[in-house]
């Protein structure tokens, strides 16, 4: 396909007019000939309609993506891991230290920064006007249309949603992941799995504790699948334990749960995450399991 081609094609599946599209960029003209395949856009306006539509350039060329210049995508990967680690102080030292780096001025690499910022100053401070301040002022970066959405987008959108579950605004946060799953069908396919897995699994947690314990088991498999699906651990070990949680509480079935609890365990143990694995082992004890004791 040319690059015309595949702009025309994400522009129709978003449904999004020429108009919308060209707005702030070029005219409605432009981007008609630029899909005729009758111009090739620069790499200005490219990158601009890239932005609009919710992809990166690597999208219409297939080649290496503007987030993986090597030091910005080791910083990317560096929150990522330090946020799954939640070492908060650490992220806030390096958002502090690169916010001051031309670098991240780009729009879609500040949104990163706040993002990360915002989960990191919950956590630690459980200040959740700041984070929520710093969450929508992210979202405010999104260079999409109203009927698009981008990955980052709805990534930042599951960390609103888990900070109403964490607390207490079930509800509110039931209401946000319906809409996350909605924008989900739209993304094109080529997103990173990890955000459906970390979006299937946080939902799991919210319905077990609106007492939805059949749908959490429902979220808890469909996070399971899409595990396996990726091969990937990521996030597995505290699935298998979420759906022994909703089993014993739906059910009172210590056994069903306890074979899920055990799971949880032995794969805590395979990628030596003790903090987790210790968790898990004296809830099996709380059972009156001693197997694995």
């Amino acid at each position: 396909m040319y690059v015309g081609d595949k702009i025309k094609e994400l522009r129709l599946h978003y449904n999004i007019y020429q108009e919308e599209l060209a707005e702030g960029i070029c005219t409605q003209a432009t981007i008609s000939r630029i899909e005729k395949n009758e111009t090739i856009p620069n790499s200005y306006i490219l990158y601009q309609i890239a932005k609009r539509l919710g992809v990166d350039m690597a999208y219409f060329y297939g080649s290496g993506s503007l987030l993986k210049i090597e030091y910005v995508k080791n910083v990317y990967d560096d929150l990522e891991r330090l946020v799954r680690a939640r070492n908060y102080k650490e992220v806030l030292r390096i958002v502090k230290l690169e916010k001051s780096n031309p670098l991240f001025h780009r729009n879609e690499l500040k949104q990163i920064l706040l993002w990360r910022e915002g989960i990191s100053v919950f956590y630690l401070y459980r200040d959740t006007e700041k984070a929520f301040e710093l969450f929508y002022g992210a979202l405010k970066l999104t260079p999409t249309t109203k009927k698009n959405s981008s990955a980052i987008e709805i990534d930042i959108l599951a960390s609103i949603a888990a900070i109403h579950g964490e607390v207490g605004q079930l509800e509110k946060a039931d209401e946000i992941y319906q809409e996350i799953f909605l924008k989900m069908k739209k993304l094109p396919t080529n997103y990173d799995p990890k955000i459906a897995i970390r979006i299937t699994y946080n939902s799991a947690v919210n319905a077990h504790f609106l007492s939805n314990y059949q749908e959490a088991i429902s979220f808890c498999d469909k996070t399971i699948q899409l595990c396996l699906t990726h091969s990937t651990f990521y996030t597995l070990g505290e699935t298998y334990f979420q759906k022994g949680e909703s089993i014993l509480a739906l059910t009172n079935n210590k056994n069903e749960a306890l074979v899920w609890f055990e799971k949880s365990l032995a794969l805590f143990k395979m990628v030596n995450n003790e903090a987790a694995g210790n968790y898990v082992l004296e809830e099996i004890r709380k059972l009156g399991s001693t197997s694995l004791a």
